[in-house]
């Protein structure tokens, strides 16, 4: 079983939450992260991945929300069905190495199905490759279409926009991510020789053999002019990454999609060296409320990161420490955390170390 932590510093947090009943309310799902958690101006977004749980589909429009409880929430867009338990996601909440903003589709930018965003590094850069998820907040408006991107040459301008051509939904809201150029984004484009069933194969280096990746996307109409109403989540089948039509209906050819890839989740800043020998944890098998002692040996100094994760990624304890020196030695308090395994992961922008510690 592999793990999937979030990252550090300034970079992009990036991770997995996983729906269970312990985080499910009606028709959403808590998230909790530190990222996110009291933070009503993150710019939060999210995938449907299906790898780590088969046959759990999940045929629906997802949105976030600010909920307080502890942050951020991720729910169904269809406010009469409820959020299914075993579902994951990928989620994003942008740091400094994304372009990320809120797109609000009011009277002034919509026409018809089409909402166009007005951002400096998206106006009259037909290139640009982009996602976003829709935002509850700030006016509390839902839209629950199938939707993807689209750029208009006439007014060298990008938009959202609604596949089944249906009028956009005024006053809806749409975070906005623009990976920057430390972050692998790419486009896909659906072929006979890439489908099939329900699904196309990806083929990038930072995607093959690594089902430890990140992965979001998003449906852009541009080079193709081809729509679908297909709602698509991502899924690794032991070798390659796929999209996928969550419906079971045939993938249909012609399709073009966003790509983005986080290859390390460990750190939203990919150029960060990961160094997971540099790090001992002493005993790595410790009770609830009892002390461990914690060794990096690295030349790498500065204000770090503390943080010990559970396996559905949640954060259950952090803590800033300062390394002055290449060896830090410490003792951690462990709080009153349940039986269970445990990943504890010190680092910053430029160093990520993890060890497992398992409480009995």
């Amino acid at each position: 079983m592999s793990f999937a932590f979030s990252s550090f510093a300034q970079g992009s947090e990036v991770y997995k939450h996983t729906t269970t009943a312990a985080n499910v309310s009606n028709n959403w799902t808590n998230l909790d992260n530190p990222a996110s958690n009291g933070n009503t101006s993150a710019i939060v977004i999210v995938e449907h991945d299906f790898s780590n749980t088969f046959f759990t589909y999940a045929d629906s429009t997802f949105g976030v929300w600010y909920s307080a409880n502890p942050g951020w929430a991720i729910f169904c867009e269809d406010n009469l069905l409820d959020m299914r338990d075993n579902l994951e996601f990928n989620v994003l909440v942008a740091g400094n190495d994304v372009t990320a903003f809120t797109h609000i589709a009011d009277a002034a930018s919509n026409d018809f199905n089409v909402s166009y965003i007005d951002h400096p590094d998206l106006n009259g850069n037909p290139s640009a490759i982009f996602f976003f998820t829709n935002n509850y907040q700030p006016n509390t408006t839902y839209n629950d279409n199938v939707m993807g991107v689209w750029y208009n040459t006439t007014n060298s301008r990008w938009s959202v926009y609604n596949e089944d051509q249906s009028s956009m939904v005024e006053n809806s809201s749409y975070n906005i991510v623009i990976p920057g150029s430390g972050v692998t984004a790419f486009k896909h484009t659906s072929d006979a020789a890439n489908i099939s069933n329900n699904w196309t194969t990806l083929d990038h280096p930072d995607l093959n053999s690594n089902p430890d990746a990140l992965v979001f996307v998003e449906h852009d109409w541009t080079n193709t002019n081809t729509y679908t109403t297909n709602r698509v989540g991502v899924w690794y089948d032991g070798a390659r990454w796929n999209i996928y039509n969550e419906n079971i209906s045939s993938f249909a050819t012609n399709l073009e999609y966003n790509v983005m890839v986080y290859a390390n989740p460990v750190s939203g800043i990919q150029s960060a060296q990961v160094d997971n020998s540099s790090l001992s944890v002493i005993p790595t098998l410790a009770e609830a409320n009892s002390s461990i002692q914690i060794n990096l040996l690295h030349e790498e100094r500065g204000m770090m990161d503390l943080r010990i994760m559970n396996m559905l990624g949640q954060t259950v304890y952090t803590q800033k420490v300062e390394k002055n020196t290449e060896q830090l030695d410490m003792t951690v308090n462990l709080p009153p955390l349940v039986t269970g395994t445990y990943s504890l992961q010190i680092g910053n922008a430029q160093l990520s170390a993890t060890q497992k510690l398992i409480i009995k």
